[in-house]
């Protein structure tokens, strides 16, 4: 194997095991490191390569909302004394450097939030150095979405009649990728699952229910993005429904005889 020049380790010798570096051959009496190690003092370090970064986020995403730090890991292919450096956007974050494995060739670290002070897409960047002039880099980026914010629930009208349709309206203020379930209320597990929307400001969700019974109900809706919740709630009174009403006249025999009327509701409460 060639020995790069200029990096002796400045050792005579007469062969490669007179040199004390694992990495160090002799060459022309003199100890220095392989093409694939960089000096660095009196030891000859492997160059870094294959360096990949990456967010170590809850369900695999790269969004998160305000207000949460953001874990990342990062890994070197090869690499010795690795010295690591983060960015975000272009700007060093605190501390600086970071403990590197060389063992498992692993680094981590969590950056705070408020390195991600409003919400967009963020670059973030390790840099990798052992000393030598072999340096290695790599960007992720992330996604900082508005927390979750002011949810109601409403209907059209607080009354309605059995089998009637129920039109119910979800608004949600702020927010970022979530996950919603409408519970009706009615004990019978019928719940509407409104999945993985991005909110815009004032969304809306629209869902639809029969109840088939009268009473007083509760509906909830309940909002996730996997780092907090918010619900809200909306009571819906149901009548029977009044299938027929029949009036009956008797006592008719004169125009002065006293005439009673009998009303029949048929179906109703």
């Amino acid at each position: 194997e060639r020995l790069s020049t200029g990096m002796v380790l400045g050792e005579s010798c007469l062969e490669d095991s007179d040199c004390t570096d694992t990495h160090a051959f002799c060459d022309s009496l003199v100890c220095g490191c392989s093409l694939t190690h960089t000096q660095v003092g009196m030891a000859c370090l492997t160059d870094i390569s294959g360096v990949s970064i990456n967010t170590d986020l809850p369900y695999g995403v790269t969004r998160a909302p305000i207000g949460h730090d953001i874990d990342v890991i990062w890994t070197l292919a090869t690499g010795d004394l690795a010295i690591c450096t983060l960015e975000v956007g272009g700007s060093s974050v605190s501390p600086v450097a970071f403990l590197y494995d060389d063992v498992t060739r692993e680094g981590s670290a969590t950056i705070s939030s408020t390195d991600f002070p409003t919400s967009g897409t963020y670059d973030i960047t390790v840099n990798a150095a052992n000393g030598g002039a072999n340096t290695g880099s790599d960007t992720t980026t992330v996604e900082i979405y508005p927390a979750l914010n002011g949810v109601t629930l409403t209907s059209s009208s607080s009354y309605h009649e059995t089998g009637e349709i129920v039109d119910f309206t979800v608004t949600l203020q702020e927010g970022g990728y979530f996950d919603a379930t409408l519970d009706f209320g009615d004990g019978n597990d019928d719940v509407a699952s409104i999945p993985g929307m991005p909110a815009n400001p004032h969304t809306h969700i629209s869902e639809t229910h029969a109840y088939s019974t009268e009473g007083t109900y509760t509906a909830t809706i309940t909002i996730t993005d996997g780092y907090s919740t918010v619900d809200a709630s909306y009571a819906v009174n149901i009548e029977n429904h009044v299938d027929d009403v029949q009036l009956t006249v008797s006592g008719v025999d004169s125009y002065e005889t006293d005439v009673t009327f009998e009303f029949t509701i048929v179906g109703g409460g």
